[in-house]
């Protein structure tokens, strides 16, 4: 497996999640949920979104281990740790395709800036595969 796999794995598991779904908004039909760092400008402060990245590189692909940070984007704090614990219960300790995930919720983050911020609870994933 390579990290690509591994994070094609974890989005298509959250993707999967009916409970992790329906508290993400949707552009049309479709839940804001992205493999990006940043979000797209035209999602708005106001939408509930999560972006997943790489988060860390260092010698991980020789030992068969991912880094991922999924960000869980809201309005409020709790609509924030709400999305964090569905991808939580979504992924933690789940065993697919060859591929052993582990979750840590971090502490919520506030926004830097009320106008061009929203709360964020960043979520750790360690992909483990062979």
């Amino acid at each position: 497996m390579t990290e690509r796999q591994a994070a094609i794995a974890v989005l298509t598991a959250l993707s999967n999640d009916s409970t992790f779904i329906s508290l993400l908004s949707k552009s049309d039909t479709t839940p804001m949920l992205i493999y990006a760092p940043l979000v797209p400008e035209m999602w708005s402060i106001k939408d509930k979104t999560a972006n997943m990245y790489v988060s860390g590189r260092t010698r991980q692909l020789e030992y068969g281990r991912s880094e991922f940070t999924l960000a869980c984007r809201a309005p409020s704090a709790q609509e924030s740790r709400e999305i964090a614990w569905a991808a939580h219960e979504a992924l933690n300790r789940s065993d697919s395709s060859g591929a052993f995930s582990v979750l840590e919720i971090l502490p919520t983050i506030e926004p830097s800036d009320a106008e061009f911020d929203n709360y964020n609870t960043p979520v750790d994933i360690l992909v483990r595969y062979v």
